[in-house]
């Protein structure tokens, strides 16, 4: 992998741009700006003063002397579709490859497959897969299924990835704007499991808790009055309650939470 980005002729399929993110690394690396368009100009003022038959779009005759016009093509190219390319070679130094123990702010680049959890296709398909359960299955089975399907529903509808690479165990949330292609497509293409040798480009935000410490969080407030007291237990119940959903819906301990700047595979 360390050498995906530096083949020369090489071809990639970016499925997930955060072109903000894109822009923002860019813009470090110059002091000139993001170039958003090129435009090039062509310019044709050849005449022919012994032609039998004149152009009267290129030329008009005005006492007795030929004027020429110019003719002004203009071409204008987007040069956005290019910069994903142009920051992977151009940050290649400060990138961390399939690193062993990444630390909370290093900028990495890991590939694997990935397990795509895209719960909104899956919630806006729930009567779908109910009518199949029901055909398919019977009394304390469909039961149970019922139940799951009710816990699935009430879950964040969020686009959640995750990837193996090595020992370490990474976890993201993907913004659905971001693809390049319909997150759903992706989902009814590959189910779950993305196969195949992915590259992720990504911030990491979160490591993982080796060792839980039970006062990870003991008080906000230096001096305890009535006031504090009040928004203390405000603070405990919701710290609480995040933790446990965090636990059951989003990354856990034991995963490394990312910021994705771009997802893509190499064609062959």
């Amino acid at each position: 992998m360390e050498q995906c980005c530096q083949k020369s002729g090489s071809l990639y399929d970016f499925i997930y741009l955060d072109k903000v993110r894109i822009n923002t690394l860019l813009s470090q690396l110059s002091n000139e700006g993001i170039t958003s368009e090129l435009k090039k100009s062509f310019v044709d003022s050849e005449a022919d003063h012994g032609a039998a038959g004149l152009n009267i779009s290129l030329f008009s005759l005005n006492k007795d002397k030929l004027t020429t016009f110019e003719d002004r093509l203009e071409k204008s190219i987007d040069t956005s579709w290019i910069l994903p390319m142009v920051l992977l070679n151009e940050i290649n130094d400060y990138i961390k490859h399939n690193p062993e123990s990444p630390m909370s702010g290093d900028l990495v680049l890991i590939s694997g497959e990935m397990l795509l959890l895209d719960f909104p296709t899956l919630k806006k398909n729930l009567s779908l897969l109910k009518h199949m359960i029901k055909q398919n299955n019977k009394n304390k089975i469909e039961r149970d299924t019922s139940l799951g399907m009710k816990l699935l529903d009430m879950l964040p509808s969020t686009i959640q990835l995750r990837m193996k690479e090595k020992n370490n165990k990474y976890w993201t949330t993907l913004e659905p704007d971001f693809f390049t292609i319909n997150s759903e497509d992706l989902s009814l293409k590959y189910g779950s499991i993305l196969s195949g040798d992915w590259h992720i480009l990504a911030y990491v935000d979160f490591t993982p808790n080796k060792e839980k410490s039970l006062n990870k969080y003991i008080s906000y407030f230096e001096e305890e009055t009535e006031s504090t007291l009040m928004h203390q237990s405000v603070i405990d119940v919701f710290v609480s309650n995040m933790d446990s959903l965090r636990s059951i819906t989003g990354c856990n301990d034991e995963e490394y939470a990312l910021s994705p700047i771009m997802i893509f595979k190499s064609v062959r």
